[in-house]
């Protein structure tokens, strides 16, 4: 029941290396670094939980859901990620594939956070739905985070309303399944998803 939150994210890592072999060798490390920093990023966002707690029943739900899958941790990442590799190779154009594996990384520790905090709710939203949408997420995200950085401010502003502009899709994609428009919700996801892995896959076949 709980397999996907738990380990589909750490199985994206060995994936893409074999996908990627003489390109990325070595992605384990970041992978790693980013599951550590991202240990105390789902602590806080754990012990932070209530403050943005499900709104079932209403058109909260998509707000709720915003902050609790998307915003808060995206702006944990962005904290994890300037505290450990920082933003300097991303500025020089050279770290985009250490910043996909330090993201699976930090996401992963997430995805389990997620999993504890809904521990004994067996629907399959958060078990199989939410966590390829958080797949999207770590795969897509980098991306926007890249451009932002490489484009500078305020131009860069853009991208980081592109990606707040994603968590809103995948944060309604989420809502529609407890909204009785679990079909809606379904396409939205699968959308979101697979947007996000496309981005990240076919900007990683370009770096070299």
């Amino acid at each position: 029941m709980y397999f996907l939150p738990f380990f589909l994210l750490p199985v994206v890592v060995p994936a893409l290396s074999a996908w990627f072999p003489k390109a990325d060798p070595k992605p384990f490390s970041k992978a790693v670094l980013g599951f550590v920093a991202g240990l105390p990023a789902a602590l806080v966002w754990f012990l932070a939980r209530g403050l943005y707690a499900p709104a079932y029943g209403g058109a909260l739900l998509v707000a709720s859901f915003y902050l609790r899958y998307f915003l808060a941790p995206g702006l944990l990442f962005a904290a994890a990620l300037a505290l450990t590799l920082g933003f300097r190779s991303l500025e020089r154009g050279t770290g985009y594939r250490d910043l996909v594996n330090f993201s699976l990384g930090f996401y992963a520790a997430m995805s389990a956070a997620f999993a504890l905090a809904e521990w004994g709710v067996h629907y399959y939203g958060y078990t199989l739905v939410l966590p390829f949408i958080l797949a999207g997420t770590a795969l897509g995200s980098p991306l926007l985070l890249e451009e932002s950085v490489r484009d500078g401010m305020p131009d860069g502003i853009k991208w980081i309303a592109a990606a707040f502009g994603a968590y809103a899709l995948g944060a309604t994609a989420l809502a529609l399944l407890f909204l009785r428009l679990e079909w809606l919700g379904l396409i939205l996801g699968a959308g979101y998803a697979a947007g996000g892995a496309v981005m990240g896959i076919r900007k990683l076949s370009r770096v070299r």
